[in-house]
């Protein structure tokens, strides 16, 4: 698991899809909330007339008044019944989107941590999975696991790519060897022009 860390890019795409995810989802709520309230008013509106039709002397057949009430009251509950369950899952979705946002958004930070617990949540959260195996612990990193060394190379392209926009000029490429090192030293302050100074490249290299 050292070998690897969090896409540099999952927060930005993870938070991009829940809000596609969270429009869909809350487009769709309404509809039905809309859909179901509507056919509860459309009972209520016809017990309200089977009321007044008795009150009327119009409906006398007491039987077939309270069947007809008895009934409309039965649809009535039942789309209010609905309507409670559709609110239910509307308030568990928010609570969801909003788990989902707090995870996305630390999701790097824990994984990267020292603590192995944060980091088999992200595993197991994001679907990777840990193992045990002839007493070896084999870790499958899911696709939002990248190695480390991928990151940082996708992390330099991306400031170089910020600078370019910013500057319009692409800094020269170098092949250097990073297992060498120019030691660290203080620059004291001389009289005179530049040619007087020392440079860094002056102290020599370290391997």
């Amino acid at each position: 698991m050292a070998k690897y860390t969090i896409d540099p890019d999952f927060f930005k795409l993870a938070v991009e899809a829940l809000a596609e995810e969270d429009e869909a989802r809350i487009a769709d709520q309404d509809k039905k909330m809309n859909e179901l309230r509507k056919q509860r008013d459309q009972r209520v509106s016809e017990l309200t007339n089977l009321r007044q039709l008795r009150y009327k002397n119009i409906i006398t057949d007491d039987s077939y008044f309270l069947e007809e009430s008895e009934n409309l009251e039965n649809q009535i509950k039942a789309r209010e019944k609905a309507i409670a369950k559709a609110e239910v899952a509307s308030r568990d979705w928010r609570q969801v989107a909003n788990d989902v946002f707090m995870f996305a958004k630390y999701a790097k930070e824990d994984f990267d941590s020292d603590d192995l617990e944060r980091k088999q949540y992200v595993i197991k959260t994001l679907g990777g999975k840990l193992e045990l195996k002839a007493r070896t612990l084999v870790f499958t990193p899911s696709k939002y696991l990248i190695p480390i060394q991928k990151a940082v190379s996708q992390t330099k392209e991306a400031k170089e790519t910020a600078r370019m926009r910013f500057t319009g000029v692409r800094r020269p490429q170098t092949h250097l060897n990073f297992n060498v090192v120019h030691p660290a030293r203080f620059e004291l302050t001389t009289p005179g022009t530049g040619n007087q100074c020392s440079t860094p490249l002056s102290y020599g290299c370290k391997i």
